[in-house]
């Protein structure tokens, strides 16, 4: 997969949703990519997951707009870095997430779809939950 397959891929998703740890020992903190149906993103997702260690992913958030973040993923192994922009999101639950979540070690990235208008993670092996190392918040 090239980086650009890998950048359009998540581009068809619907937005980004942060979900806050309260109690980081039974559930780390959790950061979504949303889509309308999660195939949409499975094969940019598993080469995440098939390619990566926990300890090998950073992600950096750049605001844009009110309504608009970036993500990147950068690939440490790999040297490489990959970009999603434009991505929908709402900033109280983003600076909810960045001021108020009780981090350790790592975070979750995960993909999931909409289900009666709310997103819904799944326990199904190809979208299982990837752990992150590093988060960047960029203002």
């Amino acid at each position: 997969m090239t980086e650009t397959e890998f950048e359009k891929s998540f581009q068809k998703s619907k937005k980004l949703v942060f979900y806050n740890s309260e109690d980081y020992n039974n559930e780390p903190p959790a950061v979504c990519v949303v889509f309308d149906d999660a195939r949409n993103g499975i094969e940019a997702y598993d080469y995440l997951r098939n390619n990566l260690t926990r300890d090998e992913i950073c992600l950096v958030f750049r605001i844009l707009t009110e309504k608009t973040i970036s993500i990147t993923l950068i690939d440490k192994k790999n040297s490489k870095i990959f970009n999603i922009d434009n991505l929908n999101f709402d900033k109280s639950n983003y600076d909810d997430f960045r001021l108020n979540s009780k981090f350790g070690k790592y975070c979750m990235f995960c993909i999931s779809e909409m289900y009666k208008d709310q997103p819904v993670l799944f326990g199904v092996s190809e979208i299982s939950p990837l752990l992150v190392s590093e988060l960047n918040f960029s203002q």
